[in-house]
């Protein structure tokens, strides 16, 4: 099983993820205005704590702590080399871990020696044999943007959506747009994603127009809620 290692530290960031979606929907859930959106985003955050539950468990039969399977990476970007450094993998947890990573990159940096910062080097064999592993879950993302630019072909236009809905169609020559009706009001937006161009989908719970690539979101009236995206949707007018 010569790749074991490689899937196994892939599996603890797609659990490190479902860890942190259950936080943010859990704290959606307590601010939602009624009951009906508190039960629906406690259902959504209890769905993404099962999902981790399966992967943390199926790291823990790899024989190996999930914690440290979970950790971030610091190091080269290419393996052999130093002239280049990169750190990521907070799954939003930069406030504690981007120290952590600062600390240990310093360190190479300037030629000193840290200890615990070896758990987080960012290449390693496990993670050559990930390699695959790693271009599979990519070719999934380039999946999900193709399938987002051909879906608005199929609604070129029609009525507003019901209360509470929303769409993506391509209604006019440009971008596809985003149309929904929240409290008896059509808002339209630009539906693709100021960050890397995914279209968006239409999230009924939360009321937002969310990126299915990295998670950016924006509110009914196309305003940045969270990143990576650093911009609001510009919008197209009714």
């Amino acid at each position: 099983m010569a790749s074991a290692e490689g899937v196994r530290d892939l599996l603890g960031l797609l659990a490190y993820a479902e860890l942190v979606a259950f936080f943010r929907l859990s704290e959606d859930a307590a601010l939602a205005p009624s009951l009906s959106d508190k039960a629906a985003l406690g259902g959504m955050a209890v769905a993404e704590f099962g999902h981790f539950q399966l992967l943390r468990d199926e790291i823990a039969r790899m024989g190996v702590p999930p914690e440290q399977a979970m950790l971030p990476f610091v190091g080269p970007l290419v393996p052999g080399r130093s002239d280049l450094m990169v750190a990521g993998g907070y799954a939003k947890w930069g406030m504690t871990n981007g120290v952590a990573a600062a600390l240990a990159l310093s360190s190479r940096l300037l030629g000193g020696h840290t200890e615990w910062a070896a758990v987080l080097d960012s290449w390693s064999a496990a993670w050559l044999r990930g390699v695959p592993r790693a271009a599979l879950l990519n070719a999934e993302v380039g999946f999900e943007m193709a399938r987002g630019w051909l879906s608005p072909l199929t609604r070129p236009g029609g009525r507003a959506p019901a209360e509470g809905n929303g769409e993506v169609r391509l209604d006019h020559v440009g971008l596809p747009t985003g149309i929904s009706t929240v409290d008896g009001v059509v808002r339209r937006v630009p539906a693709v994603c100021p960050h890397l161009g995914g279209v968006l989908r239409w999230n009924d719970a939360e009321h937002s127009w969310d990126c299915p690539l990295h998670g950016s979101r924006f509110d009914k009236d196309g305003a940045l809620l969270e990143g990576p995206a650093t911009c609001s949707l510009t919008g197209v007018g009714d």
